[in-house]
């Protein structure tokens, strides 16, 4: 946890120099760095439909760094959310539309550069760990996801170590920030600086497969065709968000919340 934080730490100063003045914090940060090959990116809609709703959600990431992965970046150019290019093209868009995607390469190439040795190494680097711990607007919320169960205490630890005021850890859907309903998911939580932690019990009995395409989020989000598993996935997350926020004390009243966003939502996604 020492080590990551301390990554964490220089490459802010790194951060920091970029940005502008008069910077607009968002209520939630989301880093999403590990594309989905398994399952649709679900999460995708619960961060539009928090913004939707009012909460300002800014979201970084990467892309390509492996192969046979639908990648965030790819997904919101499909649904006409282009991402952002600049810090302050990143402003305009959490003013305007309470919802910015800027791309690691963006504002901390070297990441970048690092990231982008997958293929060659073969595997992942401390890099992969870092990003998602970066919070580099500093919001007070940050959600987490870890590929393995055993790296949940690393990120907790890191996020202590660095004074996240709040911020909920645990393993989603092939490494994003989603909520598994086929499955137990235990959440790490810091909340006001404390710890805590709690644990979502599935609602499914299992996982279906499905093409991992951008379609399939336009479909459930316009009612087009049902999808039980899709629309479980989006309550759970929000929820998590939602809880880890503060918006409400628990996970139940804030799925239940979650349900009267979705319900309220935008008849359109973008």
């Amino acid at each position: 946890a020492e080590e990551i934080a301390g990554f964490v730490m220089a490459c802010r100063t790194s951060i920091n120099n970029g940005l502008p003045e008069d910077i607009i914090l968002p209520d939630l940060d989301w880093p999403s760095y590990a594309g989905k090959k398994r399952q649709p990116p679900w999460f995708i809609l619960t961060a539009i439909l928090l913004a939707q709703s009012g909460y300002r959600v800014f979201m970084h990431g990467s892309a390509g760094h492996t192969a046979n992965r639908l990648y965030t970046e790819t997904v919101l150019t499909e649904l006409g959310m282009k991402p952002a290019d600049s810090w302050n093209d990143c402003q305009q868009q959490l003013v305007t539309r309470n919802f910015s995607y800027l791309p690691l390469e963006k504002f901390c190439p070297e990441l970048q550069q690092i990231i982008d040795l997958r293929p060659l190494l073969g595997l992942r680097s401390p890099v992969h760990t870092l990003v998602r711990l970066l919070n580099p607007l500093n919001a007070d919320t940050s959600l987490q996801s870890v590929f393995h169960p055993a790296y949940s205490d690393t990120h907790h630890q890191a996020a202590q170590l660095l004074g996240q005021k709040n911020a909920a850890v645990f393993k989603g859907e092939g490494g994003e920030v989603e909520c598994r309903p086929y499955a137990d998911i235990a959440v790490k939580r810091i909340y006001q600086h404390q710890t805590d932690h709690y644990s979502i019990k599935r609602t499914l009995s299992q996982a279906e497969e499905m093409p991992v395409r951008t379609k399939a989020l336009t479909a459930l989000w316009e009612e087009a065709e049902p999808n039980q598993q899709g629309l479980e996935t989006v309550l759970a997350t929000t929820a998590v968000a939602l809880h880890t926020m503060g918006i409400e004390e628990n996970f139940q009243t804030a799925k239940e919340k979650a349900r009267q966003l979705w319900d309220n939502r935008s008849s359109t996604i973008n």
